[in-house]
C-alpha cells in the first residue's frame, strides 16, 4: 500500500528492529550512577571519618536550619555511628522530634528502602554498609 508515493511500513516491524539493536552486544553501556549518589557516598565516608564531634554545636546547626531533611539525615548518620561519636539516646530524640512527617529521600537521585524512625528514603547500599566497607 502507497501513500502520496510512499509504502506504508508496519509499525510492529520497527518495534521489533529497534528491540534488537537495543539487546545487540555493542549497544552502549548503562549510564554510570548519578553525579549526586557519588557525592552523598563521598560525604558519608568523610564524615565517619572525623574523630570527634561536637553534638552540642551539630544539634544548633540543625535548629538553625530549620530543616526536616537535614534533621533526618544527621540523625540517621548518629544513630548509625552512636558508638565511635559517643552519642546519647536525648540526641537522637531531639533529632527524631525534628525529623520530617513524611518520607523523604536521602539522595533524589536514588531509589532505597524507608528507614522509618527517620521517614527517609536511603540508598539500599548505604543501609547494607557497603560504602562503609570501602574506606
Amino acid at each position: 500500500m502507497t501513500l502520496a508515493g510512499e509504502e506504508a511500513v508496519d509499525i510492529s516491524a520497527r518495534i521489533r528492529t529497534r528491540s534488537r539493536l537495543d539487546d545487540h552486544p555493542s549497544a552502549p553501556p548503562a549510564p554510570s550512577p548519578p553525579r549526586s549518589h557519588r557525592r552523598a557516598e563521598e560525604a558519608w565516608r568523610s564524615l565517619s571519618a572525623i574523630p570527634l564531634l561536637d553534638l552540642r554545636v551539630v544539634l544548633e546547626y540543625v535548629r538553625l536550619r530549620n530543616l526536616a531533611t537535614l534533621a533526618a539525615k544527621v540523625g540517621l548518620f548518629l544513630e548509625r555511628h552512636k558508638d565511635h561519636f559517643s552519642v546519647p539516646a536525648p540526641v537522637l530524640e531531639e533529632l527524631r522530634s525534628l525529623r520530617p512527617r513524611a518520607p523523604h529521600y536521602l539522595d533524589r537521585s536514588a531509589r532505597g528502602k524507608l528507614v522509618a524512625p527517620w521517614n527517609l528514603i536511603v540508598p539500599t547500599v548505604l543501609l547494607e554498609g557497603e560504602w562503609e566497607a570501602v574506606r
